[in-house]
């Protein structure tokens, strides 16, 4: 009984991360065209998250998000640092929106399982950080039409499973 209980506790926490996960996305984002307006949180029942536009889960009747597709959507803020809390996220497609601000110093951190990154056509500006190195899963990692400057990191190099990089 204990074990079953403990096991119904991790599940019932992986699950809530997933739903904080959207809802600081959701609120660090001025969502001018309000397209993110299905993202009601009102609902508790299991799997709910997973019809909110742009979200994909790894099972539709679980809140286990692992891919969020937000491209060209007039997204306007800083990269959602709240991301970290959705725990199995694979991929996150952001391109074509008003992004600002810096990519996270510590996005291997924020997105660990990260196997494809699109944050291509925004306005994010600064250097590229050396930790994007750490991000071993990745695959494809767009970042290219925003506002960087500096060199492309050279640890960039030691992705051994990177098939499409757009600096």
């Amino acid at each position: 009984m204990l074990i079953i209980l403990a096991c119904f506790a991790v599940s019932s926490y992986a699950v809530q991360t997933d739903v904080d996960c959207l809802r600081s996305v959701k609120e660090s984002f001025e969502d001018p065209e309000q397209l993110l307006s299905s993202w009601d949180f009102n609902n508790n029942a299991e799997g709910f998250i997973c019809r909110f536009t742009g979200v994909e889960c790894g099972n539709p009747d679980e809140n286990n998000v692992i891919n969020i597709h937000l491209s060209d959507m007039g997204l306007r803020g800083p990269f959602p640092i709240g991301i970290k809390n959705c725990t199995s996220l694979q991929e996150l497609h952001l391109s074509g929106n008003r992004l600002t601000g810096q990519i996270p110093s510590n996005i291997a951190d924020v997105i660990p399982y990260g196997v494809t990154i699109d944050l291509s056509k925004n306005n994010l500006s600064g250097s590229i950080p050396p930790s994007i190195a750490n991000l071993s899963f990745i695959r494809v990692l767009r970042l290219n039409n925003n506002q960087f400057t500096g060199q492309i990191p050279p640890e960039l190099s030691e992705l051994y499973n990177l098939q499409e990089f757009s600096p």
